[in-house]
């Protein structure tokens, strides 16, 4: 009886120290912020005009694209 007593303890404390190991950690999954960049456009119709705010965008491209709208009809324009 002490024998088999003492297997059931001992088959218990390696469980113990074993279970922690094969859980996955909750912080794997990777950060879940919403902190976007965001990218805003300003266009302007020639240099003696102020610029003028025209949107934001969360894609850089986007922002590209619009900036290169207002430049092909003649605009200056810029994102940041």
């Amino acid at each position: 009886m002490r024998f088999l007593r003492k297997i059931l303890l001992a088959s218990l404390a390696s469980l113990s120290l074993l279970l922690p190991m094969t859980q996955t950690a909750v912080l794997q999954a990777g950060p879940t912020h919403s902190h976007h960049r965001v990218y805003y456009v300003y266009y302007r119709a020639s240099p003696r005009h102020a610029w003028a705010y025209y949107g934001g965008y969360y894609n850089a491209s986007h922002a590209a694209q619009a900036a290169n709208y207002f430049r092909y009809y003649g605009y200056d324009a810029f994102y940041r």
